[in-house]
């Protein structure tokens, strides 16, 4: 048997009573560093091993589980649930384990206890790591006395217990009965029909008082029934009130017994362990896979004389030792024999209850069995028998319980369905609802209508809280299949009362799934928020074409406001046919919602504003109420609700009166039945009544943990969290110390018991949690106990100190009072369990040490943890990190390194968008080392995780201009930008989406699904935006809509705008487009149309269709416009006042780069320069005359809205800029730097500038941190092109306009050989690690020819120099010989490397166009003008054969498999493409894609062409960007224009593998070892590495600056390297590295001296050289 390991010795007591206050606070931020640093990277390492072995190995317990899930077949319930009948009876289901113990009050205190130590930590941290929640409701344990004032003990047992079974998988009752029968209490009522006839059966006028003083009639129970008194009302001693109850406990079962008979009177005298045992077992189904029993026996203790150690164990009975002073001998005998006539009849029930009930139906593997000997203290903690026993009890119980979660988990996953157990849900929640609904037939009647209507709106339920919404749903949605006669689907949410339903990614995929399964759509769900969104909006419009389907989402406030989700622009507009969505929302504006819904549905009649109760409803609501509740009231009472409930006529306050009415008795007086006048005023007397009856610190610090928690907690964690409360702990035990300081569950679960109608189960962090229900309740919380900022930051504090695990794993914690330090035994909260994510950590954690003010633990727990970052942001994404970020900054605005972490992550969010892992080398690169980052850099820096860490800063660091750089778009780049004139927001779009952005947050704000969008640009006063959405019909379309909800406003449709067209007017409220020759101005106001001026020069007829015009650029009185009037160009300027045409100059070209400025005094346009021209005094001045030559300007963007600046796009050294000329000084800079091509640039004064590039990316910049390092720097004559040397270490570095060449140490990071040439430079061939082949290239002749020398790169010298080779431009060498093209390029000469021999040719006989080598032979293929390939054998010096193609190669890509039986092509096959128009017909226009054919080289004939293969249809590769062979069969393909990436069997053309990640769709691959792919995209600024054996993500980097040329892997696959722009050679290091630098060998050792000056211009050719072939 496998023994525990108890925690609870874990941890240091530190003597810090005499410590001052500041020692004591460092101390704590030593161990809180401790905690949090002690093992740094430790869950990333864990991680990293998991991801590792995750698919490496399939347990046959999961395999067994996903071979029977193929076969699980959806039964009837499970249909009709997901089609949304809510008539169903729905299961329970629940990620809890949830364990009733069912033991009496004394006897198993010691196993108790060590259950508590030990056992249920481990089976907590089990339950974590399968993702469970693990609770355990002991409801005796840390209670001092089973006696309850109000008598509720028992029926708590039992509710708690019926909770237990109802939510927990697996097991959910344990007994540990032993030899003790247990507490037998009176009952809390006694129904009238068994009452009185006992009365009456009684002699005793004693016994009778006795009765008459504790029990009285309740005519307001239904029956009538009998109530026991609480305790206070009478006694105020609970020592007397034993005395009392005995005697009337004989009585009544005596009684009971003479007058019922025994089966019915058993109920009246039995124990509570009895009743919980028949529950939680007897009555049982399935006792084996829920029901255990743990029994512990002693040797003779029925033989044991009674005493205070042995009524602990056993059930003894003795008189009272009051009673046996005033008794005479005779009546103390009689005393004795009635006691123990007591005490038997309690050892016979016992007996009864344990041999005869519990061991004949418990199964025989759920029962344990202990005999051990009988001490005189029982069980003795320092006897080795007892100690031995204990720790075997505490296994045992470890191990089974184990044993049957792991049963029940098979039998749930085998059937498990996260979508079922999501809808069920909602069914059970909504039948919920239903169950005491009445009225309310006006309001039921109008979503009636709606639904079978022909609205294409939302229809929104809108009302204060309290008022009733919820229930209207209910009862819609309950009525939906009888109003549709069945016909319709309806899907269900309830929202924030399920994991699923809390944020909208998780909703909108759990509603995409249950659509999907219902109509049998199989296709997988996306991840991304927009295409989420397009994917849920597509599906609603599927399944309205074949069937009616409802939505019905309840409080859309309750909504995590993540990803904007309260903006509700996921919501279709309008509504696809025969679909129908019902909302409810609160009014209140700071909730969102409600403003959005007004703007965004038009019809009035699709709003319900949730009116008041009418009386008879409330009538007939309280009749119900009281129905269901059994009860009744008195005329005087039930006058009393009613008069209340007219002051405040709220379905809550209803509710509030109701419940408190409902525990009025018949008899009880004035002063009992009290009612509030408001829901407040009610909520506040409930609060105060809590606190009187659980103890003030208990209520005030529980509702005020769940008050301030984000979402709510679940029981088990509050129950942890005030459990290291010592306020509460020491109120509670004041007068006795418990064995473990805990809080007894049985205060929480009374506590929880009181409020249970008023809080709400809900989804949170994929965790069971209970909050508010009601915000009036949260609001009145949040007054009541989180008022006060103090106790507020005490609050956060504690939460923080929980999630942190700050008094977890055996940490003792202080007890200021007295000073001692115990073990709280608190879950455990690492940040990854063994199977999951800890969601409640990342997403609560940095709440709370924010809130609470704490800057170190926020900055060391969370905030400047890279450990912690990493796993939220890989759990999360970037805007959820980013928001704690944004609220640290409100909290902490002064602290510098939250600052940079926080702008570092805006930077980086394309980045991190594309791949998490990249978190740590984006943070290296773009926080400035110092002092306060060096720690938080060095943690970066320890990521086990595979990264790509480049040796030179490729990135912007935080604190210059560039301040963020947002990806919204979901894919595609975006083709418009605009802002507001405040500069506030922006507006853009691209592939089907409008996105609205913060410019002040840098965050986005809205996204607009709207297809076919080519423009946008705010207008009317930045009120409303314009989208210009083309079509392939006659017309395209204006749409003016408001700005945040999209609402249209009017639609104009014209061919003309298919053409041009612009804003103009003051707010932009007109469109200006032509007609022919004339101009036509559209109102954006109301849509009307005018032709009003006309737009040709003098001697051109309106009519004539000679006039085109190519550009409008509108301004407040201007529009500007260029024209091609019978074939001369022009550019003109017509005044909107006026309507005549102020400026007409002739021009080179029509799309002429040109502006007006915002402030309308000039219009800048270019020709041969830039020109400035007055727009009053026609006066023309050249501008920027002075720049560099190297500079290649571009066109023009526009001036900032202050007319002020003039953007000016520029490109030099393979980097985009913004050439910004200042208007009144005439100075110009060149800033901005992007590394792709910049679409547009918007400001309103010049300081804050935003930018679009042509990827997708909004960057915003702020010229007030511009410094000159960011200017263009020209620089030359440094590293040109990088090759890597055989040994990894090495690689050559070329400087083509320096003549220079080094070789560079990757691993020290140095220059160890460099030489000067006196020649340029053009490549170079690397032969082995000290041999290299440079190229020069030259022209002779009128013809390019190439000059190669061979270079000693040790000694640096030139060893040899070849003769010339014309024309060709590529060479291939392996050691000893090398290939090249003869002069004429008729065929292949082969040489020795070393002599410069020629050695043999390859006659073709046909000019050849590319070559290719295969690396593993030597097999040349030769493409030559004909169109044909010739494989050469260089070692026969042959042609093998040749292939006629027939097709024209894209460039160089041709490629023999490794053992030349195949050749793959790269051609460019012509096909004709049809296009449907939506008017009918349809059009053909031949278009070329890049695809692949594979030849059998032996048989020399095509054996598969790509584009014809089935499975390379269903990718949608409309081309192949680029591709290599990668093994003996396998080729991986980049499709043009995807995002994902194939390897394929080149044989036969089948799909091996297929990246699991989404990669940018530009990638090309650029290099391979053994193992690795490198990928680079079209501009060199993003790499990836990938694995060749299943195409899995290894690492990548995204950068600011990007390389020349494509970067290469080194052999090893360690290093990737390429150079910077300005020439520096950067090493790109994959880590974490098990290579150990010293494996690699030192082939350049160092050595001092100058640069070596090598003369090799005139040296002359060694070896012979053939003459051209004819």
């Amino acid at each position: 048997m496998s023994s525990g390991t108890s925690k609870g010795g874990a941890g240091v007591t530190k003597n810090i009573g005499i410590k001052g206050k500041d020692q004591r606070k460092d101390e704590k931020l030593e161990q809180l560093r401790d905690i949090t640093s002690s093992t740094p990277g430790y869950y990333l390492k864990k991680l990293s091993q998991k991801l590792e072995n995750l698919n490496n190995t399939t347990p046959d317990l999961v395999k067994q589980i996903q071979l029977k899930n193929e076969k699980h077949v959806l039964s009837e319930t499970e249909k009709k649930a997901l089609q949304g009948d809510i008539d169903i009876e729905c299961p329970t289901l629940a990620n809890i384990v949830r364990i009733f113990t069912s033991s009496t009050f004394t006897d198993t205190k010691e196993e108790r206890n060590y259950l508590m130590i030990d056992a249920y930590p481990r089976l907590k941290e089990f339950c974590q790591q399968l993702g469970y929640d693990f609770q355990v409701v002991d409801m005796r344990w840390g209670v001092t006395n089973e006696a309850t004032d109000d008598h509720m003990g028992t029926d708590l047992c039992l509710q708690e217990l019926a909770r237990c079974q109802k939510l927990s998988t697996g097991p959910n009752f344990v007994s540990l009965l032993s030899h003790k029968y247990g507490y037998r209490p009176l009952p809390r009522s006694i129904p009238a029909t068994d009452f009185e006839p006992i009365i009456q059966s009684e002699t005793s006028t004693m016994t009778k008082s006795l009765f008459s003083k504790w029990y009285h009639r309740d005519e307001n129970a239904v029956p009538a029934e009998y109530a026991l008194d609480p305790i206070s009302t009478h006694l105020r001693s609970k020592t007397d009130w034993l005395e009392e109850s005995e005697n009337l406990h004989t009585a009544l079962e005596n009684a009971a017994l003479e007058v019922l008979g025994r089966e019915k009177a058993r109920q009246y005298f039995s124990s509570v362990t009895e009743k919980e045992v028949r529950m939680g077992m007897l009555e049982t189904q399935n006792r084996s896979d829920c029901c255990c029993w743990l029994k512990r026996s002693f040797k003779g203790i029925e033989d044991v004389s009674n005493g205070s150690v042995t009524r602990r164990f056993i059930d003894c009975v003795d008189p009272s030792q009051k009673e046996m002073e005033k008794a005479t001998p005779e009546e103390k005998i009689k005393l004795l024999e009635k006691a123990r006539g007591l005490q038997e009849r309690a050892r016979a029930l016992h007996r009864e209850l344990r041999d005869d009930l519990m061991i004949k139906c418990i199964a025989k593997e759920r029962l344990k069995e202990y005999e051990i000997n009988w001490t005189e203290k029982g069980i003795d903690l320092d006897h080795p028998e007892h100690k031995k026993y204990l720790k075997d009890f505490n296994d045992d119980f470890v191990v089974m319980i184990k044993n049957m979660i792991e049963t029940a988990l098979r039998k749930k996953q085998t059937n498990s369905d996260t979508l079922l157990e999501e809808v069920f849900q909602h069914v059970r929640f909504c039948q919920k609802k239903c169950e005491l609904f009445h009225g309310r037939e006006e309001s039921l009647k109008k979503i009636k209508d709606y639904i079978t209507g022909k609205s294409r709106e939302v229809f929104v339920v809108h009302g204060q809280s309290g008022s009733g919404k919820t229930s209207i749903l209910a009862m819609t949605a309950r009525d939906i299949k009888k109003r549709t006669s069945g016909t319709a689907v309806l899907l269900l949410r309830f929202l924030g009362t399920s994991p699923d339903s809390t944020s909208i990614i998780p909703l909108l995929t759990s509603l995409l799934k249950q659509l999907n399964r219902i109509f049998n759509d199989n296709r997988p769900v996306p991840t991304n928020f927009q295409e989420l969104v397009r994917e849920f909006h597509h599906s609603l419009a599927q399944a309205g074409t074949q069937r009616h389907t409802v939505v019905m989402l309840d409080s859309l406030d309750q909504l995590d406001p993540s990803n904007n989700a309260q903006q509700l622009t996921w919501l279709p507009k309008p509504l696809p046919d025969n679909v129908k969505i019902v909302v409810s929302t609160l009014p209140d504006d700071k909730y969102e919602c409600f403003p959005v819904l007004k703007s965004m549905v038009a019809a009035s009649e699709n709003f319900l504003d949730v009116p008041n109760l009418q009386e008879a409803d409330v009538i007939s609501i309280i009749d119900t109420w009281l129905s269901f509740k059994k009860r009744t009231l008195t005329e005087s009472q039930r006058n009393l609700v009613k008069e209340r409930f007219n002051t405040c006529p709220s379905p809550l306050f209803l509710k509030l009166c109701l419940d408190e009415a409902v525990r009025w008795k018949s008899f009880s007086g004035k002063d009992m039945t009290v009612l509030q006048m408001t829901v407040r005023k009610s909520i506040d007397t409930l609060f105060k009544k809590l606190e009187g009856l659980h103890g003030t610190l208990l209520v005030s610090k529980a509702l005020g943990y769940l008050t301030c928690s984000q979402r709510g907690l679940s029981e088990s964690e509050l129950e942890d969290i005030l459990s290291c409360d010592d306020d509460v702990l020491n109120e509670i035990f004041t007068y006795w110390t418990p064995p473990v300081r805990r809080l007894p569950p049985l205060l929480l679960v009374r506590l929880r018991a009181d409020l249970d109608q008023y809080l709400v189960d809900r989804g949170a962090d994929g965790v069971r949690v209970f909050f508010w229900y009601h915000r009036q309740f949260f609001e009145a919380a949040i007054d009541f106990y989180c008022s006060n900022e103090k106790t507020n930051a005490q609050l956060h504090c504690a939460l923080g100190d929980f999630f942190a695990g700050r008094w977890a794993s055996g940490r003792k914690k202080r007890n200021e009072k007295d000073g001692t330090e115990e073990d709280r035994h608190v879950s455990q909260q690492p940040l990854l369990f063994d199977n999951t994510i800890n969601y409640r950590k990342l997403n609560n954690l940095p709440y709370h040490r924010i809130m609470s003010r704490q800057l170190e633990p926020a900055k060391v727990d969370c905030l400047c943890n890279f450990e912690f970052l990493f796993f939220k942001l890989k759990a999360t994404d970037i805007e959820v990190l980013r928001t704690d970020f944004l609220l640290a900054a409100e909290i902490f605005p002064n602290d510098d390194l939250i600052r940079q972490i926080r702008d570092a992550l805006q930077l980086s969010q394309e980045a991190l968008v594309e791949d998490p892992n990249q978190l740590g080398p984006q943070l290296i690169q773009r926080i400035p080392p110092s002092k306060d980052t060096s720690e938080f850099l060095e943690q970066c820096r320890r990521n086990p995780l595979p990264h790509l860490l480049p040796n030179q800063n490729l990135l912007r660091q935080t604190g210059d201009e560039l301040t963020h750089c947002l990806a919204g778009h979901s894919k595609g780049g975006i083709l418009q930008l605009d802002i507001t004139t405040d500069g506030k927001m922006a507006v853009t779009c691209g592939d089907g989406e409008v996105c609205i952005w913060d410019l002040h947050a840098g965050k986005l704000l809205r996204t607009h699904r709207v297809d076919n969008v080519f423009d946008a640009k705010f207008c009317l006063n930045n009120t409303h935006m314009i989208l210009h959405t083309q079509t392939t019909g006659e017309k395209d379309t204006l749409s003016i809509r408001e700005v945040i909800t999209g609402r249209v406003k009017l639609d104009v449709l014209d061919s003309l705008f298919k053409k041009v067209w612009c804003l103009v007017g003051n707010g932009c409220h007109r469109a200006l487009t032509m007609e022919g020759n004339d101009a036509v101005i559209y109102d954006l106001n109301d849509g009307s149309r005018s032709v009003t001026a006309r737009m040709h020069g003098q001697g051109v007829d309106k009519e004539d269709d000679g006039v085109e015009f190519e550009r409008l650029i509108g301004s407040s009185n201007f529009c500007l416009y260029t024209c091609d009037e019978k074939e001369e160009f022009f550019m003109k300027l017509l005044d909107l006042r006026s309507m005549k045409i102020v400026i007409s100059r002739r021009i080179l070209d029509i799309r002429y780069s040109m502006t007006i400025s915002t402030d309308e005094r000039y219009v800048i346009f270019k020709d041969t320069s830039f020109h400035l021209m007055d727009t009053t005094t026609k006066a023309i001045r050249v501008i920027l005359t002075t720049l560099d030559p190297e500079l290649d300007v571009g066109w023009i963007y526009g001036t900032s809205l202050d007319g002020q600046q003039l953007y000016i796009n520029a490109y030099v050294d393979e980097n985009f800029y913004v050439l910004i000329y200042d208007m009144k000084t005439g100075k110009s800079s060149l800033e901005l730097p992007h590394p792709k091509i910049i679409y547009n640039v918007r400001s309103v004064d010049g300081k804050c500038i935003v930018t679009i590039e042509s990827m997708g990316v909004l960057r915003i910049w702020d010229r007030s941190r511009y410094t000159k390092k960011n200017n263009y720097d020209k620089e030359s004559g440094k590293i040109s092109e990088v090759h890597v040397l055989p040994n990894s270490r090495y690689c050559i570095g070329l400087s083509t306009a320096n003549k220079t060449i080094i070789v560079h140490d990757m691993i020290q990071q140095k220059t160890v050989r460099e030489a000067i040439f006196d020649v340029e430079i053009t490549t170079c061939l690397p032969i082995d690690s000290k041999l290299a082949i440079i190229i020069r290239s030259d022209v002779k002749d009128g013809q390019k020819i190439h000059d190669g020398f061979l270079i000693d790169l040790d000694a640096m010298k030139c060893l040899k120099r070849y003769h010339p080779f014309k024309g060709i431009q590529q060479l291939y060498a392996k050691k000893s010989e090398m290939a090249a093209l003869t002069g004429n390029k008729l065929g292949v000469k082969c040489m020795e490397v070393r002599s410069a021999k020629v050695t043999g040719i390859v006659h073709v006989g046909e000019i050849i166009e590319t070559t290719s080598v295969n690396e593993d032979s030597y097999i040349l293929t030769a493409y030559t003008e004909k169109r044909k390939v010739h494989v050469c054998d260089l070692k026969s010096r042959r042609v093998v054969r040749t292939i006629e193609t027939g097709t024209e190669l894209k460039g160089t890509l041709q490629q023999l498999s490794r053992d030349n039986k195949y050749l793959m092509l790269n051609y460019r096959k012509k096909e004709m493409e049809v296009t449907l128009l939506p008017g009918g017909g349809e059009t053909e226009e031949e278009v070329a894609r890049e695809t692949l054919f594979i030849w059998d080289v032996e048989n020399g004939r095509m054996t598969v062409d790509f584009s014809k293969l089935e499975n390379y249809k269903i990718d949608h590769l409309y081309g192949i960007n680029s591709w290599t062979v990668i093994g003996q069969r396998e080729i991986f393909v980049a499709p043009f224009r995807e995002s994902w990436y194939l390897k394929m069997d080149f044989t036969t053309g089948k799909v091996l593998e297929r990246t699991k990640d989404k990669l940018p769709f530009d990638l090309v691959c650029v290099s391979q070892t053994e193992e690795l792919l490198l990928l680079a995209d079209i501009y060199v600024r993003r790499i990836f590495v990938l694995k060749k054996k299943d195409l899995k993500h290894v690492a990548s980097f995204n950068m600011d600056y990007h390389v020349k040329r494509f970067p290469m892997l080194s052999k090893d696959g360690r290093f990737v390297v390429g150079c910077t722009i300005s020439g520096q050679i950067v090493k790109w290091e994959i880590l974490p590295s098990d290579n150990n630098r010293s494996t690699y060998p030192t082939d350049f050792k160092e050595r001092k001296g100058p640069v070596l000056k090598l003369s090799i211009n005139s040296m002359k050719p060694e070896g012979s050289d053939p003459e051209n072939l004819k």
